[in-house]
């Protein structure tokens, strides 16, 4: 907990007027939350729209991405329910680093999900080709919210504003 710690007395977040009003942790827990279901939600519209245009990908892709499906609609299931259930309770400040860490738990393999769609080799056709990179940095920007939870680095995930941002397309 000492992160935790070190993160509610840092000196340069304490001059910000949202951590004034919820120092407690409560707005870095929602924060981590919409990043998280951000990027599930902006991956299943691409994958929508890959399955909708199928001609133009290969059978290989399109079964990595409907291979990680139930996963990724697993994973959003659990982070709304963990919202919702919380949305009734009052924590105290050591509480939310453990419901932030419980994120975590939830989306534990993204590793392995972000390894094995970033491997995919995308189509020749422009549109088609982007729409696989979307599929991409936000799998990689999902994989970089849950090593920034991992390490406990809770001021970088306090002010980073939008994680897929930090995921250049030369990387996919």
């Amino acid at each position: 907990m000492m992160e935790w710690t070190k993160f509610l007395t840092d000196a340069e977040l304490n001059d910000t007027e949202q951590f004034h009003r919820l120092p407690d942790g409560e707005y870095l827990f929602g924060k981590i939350l919409h990043d998280v279901l951000d990027c599930l939600t902006r991956y299943r519209g691409y994958v929508e729209i890959i399955t909708r245009y199928s001609e133009a990908y290969p059978a290989t892709i399109l079964n990595t991405l409907i291979r990680w499906n139930s996963t990724v609609e697993e994973w959003y299931m659990q982070t709304t329910a963990l919202d919702k259930y919380l949305g009734k309770h009052v924590n105290t400040s050591i509480e939310w680093a453990k419901h932030i860490a419980e994120i975590g738990k939830i989306v534990q393999g993204v590793p392995d999900f972000q390894a094995e769609v970033t491997a995919i080799t995308p189509p020749e056709e422009d549109k088609a080709r982007q729409w696989l990179q979307g599929v991409k940095r936000n799998a990689a920007a999902l994989n970089l919210i849950w090593q920034d939870i991992q390490a406990q680095n809770y001021k970088r995930l306090w002010v980073t504003e939008k994680y897929r941002e930090l995921i250049s397309t030369d990387d996919l």
